[in-house]
Protein backbone atom coordinates (compact mmCIF):
# COMPACT_ATOMS: atom_id res chain seq x y z
CA UNK A 1 0.00 0.00 0.00
CA UNK A 2 1.22 3.48 -0.90
CA UNK A 3 0.22 6.63 0.86
CA UNK A 4 1.09 8.46 -1.90
CA UNK A 5 -1.04 8.96 -5.15
CA UNK A 6 0.68 7.93 -8.50
CA UNK A 7 0.13 11.46 -9.79
CA UNK A 8 1.97 12.99 -6.77
CA UNK A 9 4.92 9.96 -6.32
CA UNK A 10 7.49 11.80 -8.98
CA UNK A 11 6.68 15.25 -7.04
CA UNK A 12 7.08 14.21 -3.79
CA UNK A 13 10.54 12.55 -4.45
CA UNK A 14 11.70 15.35 -6.25
CA UNK A 15 11.24 17.67 -3.09
CA UNK A 16 12.17 15.08 -0.87
CA UNK A 17 15.86 14.68 -2.39
CA UNK A 18 16.30 18.61 -2.83
CA UNK A 19 15.62 18.55 0.67
CA UNK A 20 17.42 16.13 2.13
CA UNK A 21 20.84 17.53 -0.48
CA UNK A 22 19.94 20.99 0.94
CA UNK A 23 20.29 20.26 4.65
CA UNK A 24 23.57 17.83 4.01
CA UNK A 25 25.21 20.16 1.76
CA UNK A 26 24.90 22.97 4.22
CA UNK A 27 24.57 21.78 8.35
CA UNK A 28 26.57 19.32 7.74
CA UNK A 29 29.91 20.56 6.68
CA UNK A 30 28.84 23.51 9.14
CA UNK A 31 28.46 21.12 11.95
CA UNK A 32 31.57 19.88 11.85
CA UNK A 33 33.70 23.09 11.51
CA UNK A 34 31.98 24.17 14.49
CA UNK A 35 32.55 20.59 16.40
CA UNK A 36 36.39 21.63 15.63
CA UNK A 37 36.77 24.87 16.18
CA UNK A 38 34.84 25.07 19.46
CA UNK A 39 34.13 21.81 21.22
CA UNK A 40 37.40 19.97 20.50
CA UNK A 41 39.86 23.39 19.21
CA UNK A 42 42.32 21.74 17.49
CA UNK A 43 42.53 21.16 13.69
CA UNK A 44 43.90 17.23 14.35
CA UNK A 45 40.61 16.50 15.74
CA UNK A 46 38.76 16.20 12.78
CA UNK A 47 38.27 13.13 13.04
CA UNK A 48 36.02 13.05 16.02
CA UNK A 49 34.36 16.17 14.96
CA UNK A 50 33.27 14.05 11.87
CA UNK A 51 32.35 11.05 13.95
CA UNK A 52 30.57 13.19 16.60
CA UNK A 53 28.36 14.76 13.70
CA UNK A 54 27.53 11.52 12.05
CA UNK A 55 26.52 10.73 15.56
CA UNK A 56 24.63 13.15 16.07
CA UNK A 57 22.85 13.45 12.99
CA UNK A 58 21.94 9.36 12.67
CA UNK A 59 20.36 9.64 16.07
CA UNK A 60 18.38 12.74 14.79
CA UNK A 61 17.35 10.44 11.73
CA UNK A 62 16.33 7.35 14.36
CA UNK A 63 14.09 9.69 16.52
CA UNK A 64 12.50 11.34 13.17
CA UNK A 65 12.15 7.73 11.49
CA UNK A 66 10.10 6.60 15.00
CA UNK A 67 8.12 9.39 14.75
CA UNK A 68 7.33 9.32 11.17
CA UNK A 69 6.70 5.60 11.23
CA UNK A 70 3.99 5.85 14.27
CA UNK A 71 1.94 8.44 12.15
CA UNK A 72 2.57 6.03 9.03
CA UNK A 73 1.42 3.36 10.76
CA UNK A 74 -1.95 5.02 11.90
CA UNK A 75 -2.66 6.80 8.80
CA UNK A 76 -2.11 2.48 6.73
CA UNK A 77 -4.54 1.31 9.20
CA UNK A 78 -6.83 4.50 9.03
CA UNK A 79 -6.78 3.54 4.64
CA UNK A 80 -6.73 -0.36 5.50
CA UNK A 81 -9.91 0.02 7.25
CA UNK A 82 -11.65 2.32 4.71
CA UNK A 83 -10.60 -0.26 2.22
CA UNK A 84 -12.11 -3.37 3.81
CA UNK A 85 -15.20 -1.03 3.89
CA UNK A 86 -15.06 0.22 0.57
CA UNK A 87 -14.80 -4.03 -0.70
CA UNK A 88 -17.95 -4.74 1.66
CA UNK A 89 -20.26 -1.98 0.53
CA UNK A 90 -22.14 -2.97 -2.55
CA UNK A 91 -21.06 -0.72 -5.34
CA UNK A 92 -23.17 0.71 -8.52
CA UNK A 93 -21.18 0.84 -11.69
CA UNK A 94 -24.26 2.10 -13.24
CA UNK A 95 -24.47 5.47 -11.43
CA UNK A 96 -25.10 8.64 -12.84
CA UNK A 97 -23.88 10.83 -10.73
CA UNK A 98 -26.24 11.33 -8.33
CA UNK A 99 -24.65 10.18 -5.11
CA UNK A 100 -25.68 6.51 -5.60
CA UNK A 101 -22.10 5.27 -6.61
CA UNK A 102 -19.19 4.23 -5.59
CA UNK A 103 -16.88 7.82 -5.18
CA UNK A 104 -18.84 11.16 -4.64
CA UNK A 105 -19.07 12.60 -8.10
CA UNK A 106 -18.69 9.16 -10.25
CA UNK A 107 -19.09 9.72 -13.57
CA UNK A 108 -21.17 7.13 -15.86
CA UNK A 109 -19.98 3.82 -16.03
CA UNK A 110 -20.25 2.14 -19.26
CA UNK A 111 -18.00 -0.27 -18.96
CA UNK A 112 -17.76 -0.82 -22.83
CA UNK A 113 -17.26 1.46 -26.07
CA UNK A 114 -15.16 4.35 -26.62
CA UNK A 115 -17.64 6.17 -24.71
CA UNK A 116 -16.24 4.85 -21.50
CA UNK A 117 -15.69 7.12 -18.44
CA UNK A 118 -14.05 5.66 -15.16
CA UNK A 119 -14.96 6.93 -11.77
CA UNK A 120 -12.97 9.43 -10.00
CA UNK A 121 -10.70 8.48 -7.51
CA UNK A 122 -11.88 9.48 -3.92
CA UNK A 123 -8.89 12.01 -3.68
CA UNK A 124 -10.37 14.54 -6.25
CA UNK A 125 -13.37 14.77 -4.47
CA UNK A 126 -16.75 15.74 -6.31
CA UNK A 127 -16.98 17.05 -9.66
Amino acid sequence: MLITPNQLRGQVSTVYYLIVNLLGLSIGPTATALLTDFVFRDEAALRYSLALAALFTGLFGLVTAAVGLRHYGAYAEQMRNESVQQRLSPINLNSTGSGGGRYRGEREWSGTGPDRVAPDPPWLGAQ
